[in-house]
């Protein structure tokens, strides 16, 4: 996300080692997508972890795929209808953050 910020506002990146970054958190997450969607439990605090994956990626301009479905997906079967996301899939303990505000 940083890198995408520093974009916008006209400072040097380095493009290649950006480029790079983005395609090894893609990586990483296409070697679980598979995985994850069968058993959410497979990745570790999914509603951070993977949503924060996601973001950095898209600050980047990645473009939606297989794989970015497939954690968009996961990070949504963590997620109660009220907006809370669950702590913990087998405790089924819901998160002590409220979830944000809509924007309006």
């Amino acid at each position: 996300m940083a890198l995408g910020i520093a974009r916008t506002r006209g400072l040097k990146i380095d493009e290649p080692a950006a480029a790079q970054t983005v395609e090894a958190t893609i990586g990483m997450l296409k070697r679980v997508a598979d995985q994850a969607v069968k058993n959410r439990d497979r990745i570790p605090d999914v509603p951070i972890s993977v949503s924060y994956a996601l973001l950095g990626a898209a600050a980047q301009h990645y473009q939606a795929d297989e794989t970015t479905d497939a954690m968009a997906h996961t990070i949504g079967a963590w997620q109660a209808e009220d907006g809370a996301f669950y702590s913990s899939r087998r405790s089924g303990r819901r998160s002590s953050r409220a979830p944000s505000p809509r924007p309006r």
